[in-house]
């Protein structure tokens, strides 16, 4: 009778696996996978997990397993493996050089460093380890520029340009850090010399380079190099947001809206920013319904965010009253409903909704948002609107038989 380990391994034969790592084992592509890919993936993921539970110390298929997990992008676990590995066999190279690369996807670039440089210490001819070494020690530079710390950045500079003297990526982000310095000129030269050196980095040179200018206020040069990098790969979503960022705050937002929707179409969930920015720009062009539907989007993604809160409240607010014209009052009344929610001290949307609910014969209600809307209308010192709600009130009380002090405990909320 045939085991069920020896059908796994008669399946596992049918079945491709992720090729070996060449040299030093360089990691699969972090390309989109393909929905049958991910499936085939998964699959072999789970067989690989089903030998182990069988065979727990057969070093070769834990790196399968970590192979096929760096595949499907799942770093962290993939790490996992690979430690199995080196637990194993600690001399695997191509298990070490996997496990730094999981690392650097993971942002832990230290942990990458000390890694490669014991794999050095033991292979100092590997180009490919000195290679990923340096990409580790750039992506340090990186780091430590946006938290300022300028001199450990410029190390980390030298560290990768000592193993590799023309390394783009570590030319590309000196330049980076020294954007964050302020000194614009120098960066633009890195940017440039990043631009010579390695053509796998042109579109990020020139998307560095546009917002280099940008905040030189070079705005010309910073709009061309923008659309050379989108010349090159039209499917960059972060320079289609970035120029979109760059439109916005020159007031074209026609073009705004055009490279905001254009960022999202090729990854929703890019920013919530991106979001927020298009439904504030087709706000306002007057495109309500649409600057409602982006910043619900916004407000998905950053649900706690006050400037999201706010700015959806007016949109929903002006969007009611679009409705109101066209006497649409119970969808006016969700959009209400929505905004105060939102933005409890949005004075004149709770006034609006007091009038629906007067409308609708619901008195209380009524009653209780136009006293919120008394409130903020004072605090906003508007006596015209503070005029109109008094005498609403005025006129609610004895219609609903109600008393002001059946209200006692109604405040607005603290200012965030």
């Amino acid at each position: 009778m045939i085991s069920f380990l020896e059908k796994i391994r008669g399946f596992l034969g049918r079945v491709r696996t992720p090729p070996p790592p060449v040299s030093e084992g360089a990691a699969p592509e972090t390309r989109e996978l393909s929905p049958a890919e991910a499936r085939r993936l998964r699959r072999q993921v789970e067989l690989f997990e089903d030998i182990l539970k069988v065979k727990p110390k057969e070093s070769g298929t834990w790196f399968k397993l970590a192979q096929a997990q760096m595949a499907l992008h799942r770093y962290g676990e993939a790490a996992k493996a690979l430690k199995q590995v080196l637990l194993l066999d600690p001399d695997h190279a191509s298990a070490t050089y996997n496990l730094a690369q999981c690392y650097l996807e993971q942002g832990r670039d230290e942990a990458a460093v000390d890694l490669l440089e014991e794999a050095r210490r033991k292979n100092p001819d590997s180009p490919a380890i000195r290679r990923l070494l340096a990409q580790a020690h750039s992506n340090l530079c990186v780091t430590l520029g946006k938290l300022k710390r300028w001199d450990e950045s410029l190390v980390e500079f030298q560290a990768a340009t000592n193993l590799i003297p023309r390394f783009g990526p570590a030319h590309l982000a000196l330049g980076k850090t020294l954007v964050q310095q302020g000194q614009y000129d120098r960066a633009i030269d890195k940017f440039r010399e990043t631009l010579e050196m390695d053509p796998l980095l042109v579109v990020e040179a020139h998307h560095n380079l546009a917002r280099a200018y940008a905040k030189k206020g070079r705005l010309r040069k910073a709009l061309k190099h923008f659309k050379e990098a989108l010349k090159i790969n039209p499917k960059a979503a972060l320079v289609h947001q970035d120029l979109g960022e760059f439109y916005f705050k020159q007031g074209k937002l026609e073009e705004a809206v055009e490279a905001f929707q254009n960022a999202l179409a090729m990854s929703p969930r890019l920013t919530p920013d991106a979001w927020f920015k298009l439904g504030v720009a087709r706000h306002r062009l007057n495109r309500v319904p649409e600057a409602v539907e982006a910043l619900r989007r916004a407000l998905e993604l950053t649900p706690d965010n006050p400037q999201v809160q706010e700015a959806l409240a007016q949109a929903l607010f002006d969007f009611h009253y679009l409705l109101k014209q066209e006497a649409r009052p119970s969808e006016s009344l969700d959009l209400l409903r929505e905004a105060v929610r939102l933005n409890p001290r949005h004075a004149r949307a709770q006034f609006d909704l007091a009038v629906l609910y007067d409308l609708n014969q619901e008195g209380r209600r009524a009653l209780r948002h136009m006293l919120l809307a008394k409130q903020g209308f004072l605090e906003q010192q508007n006596r015209e609107g503070l005029a109109k709600a008094v005498s609403l009130l005025g006129a609610w009380f004895p219609k609903y038989r109600l008393k002001p002090e059946d209200f006692d405990h109604l405040f607005l909320p603290g200012r965030p």
